[in-house]
């Protein structure tokens, strides 16, 4: 029995991969934003955003908050300054972060404000950096071992209908085109 639970405390754990679809429906909010500002509160990393353009959701304002570190072992969550960013976003549930009593308190301080602090959809993975490319806003995409398109890792395209080809295993796919899966 405990040879059992050591064994199940040393597997490697992973994030699943998942369709950008299944990101958009799992989402809270979605926006098109730029970082402004990454900081320490209560021990923590947060990062401020400005929203340019929301895709789903309503946010509480101009500018957003959400925990720009990693929440658990697999969470790559994190942001720079003054990069624009695709976000795929939830609120933070503070009921559900009891092992991370900065975390928490923080979250219900967001929660008595009625505004919220967000947490990256997908460990992470719903922060994909935007660059601007003839005119248009873009995120890169590459092709994967299974002959998917991919925006990150764990992140995979349902088809390549909106993928512009750089070379041979890379392209571009438009922001406005890339929040078009649902």
């Amino acid at each position: 029995m405990i040879l059992a639970t050591l064994s199940l405390l040393a597997a490697p754990v992973k994030v699943a991969p998942i369709s950008v679809n299944e990101l958009y429906r799992m989402s809270s909010l979605i926006v098109f934003a730029e970082v402004t500002n990454v900081r320490k509160v209560s021990g923590l990393t947060i990062a401020t955003a400005d929203v340019k353009q929301t895709y789903k959701g309503k946010a509480k304002g101009k500018s957003i908050d959400f925990v720009a570190e990693p929440t658990w072992t697999c969470d790559i969550s994190t942001a720079v300054k003054g990069e624009r960013v695709l976000l795929y976003l939830d609120a933070t549930n503070i009921w559900s972060q009891g092992t991370r009593k900065p975390f928490a308190e923080l979250a219900a301080k967001y929660f008595e404000k009625d505004s919220a602090l967000y947490e990256i959809g997908h460990s992470g993975r719903g922060r994909l950096p935007v660059k601007f490319n003839k005119a248009n806003f873009v995120v890169d995409a590459y092709l994967g071992n299974s002959d998917k398109w991919n925006v990150n890792l764990e992140l995979f395209l349902p088809n390549s209908k909106f993928v512009q080809r750089t070379v041979k295993d890379k392209g571009i796919i438009r922001v406005n085109d890339l929040v078009a899966f649902r």
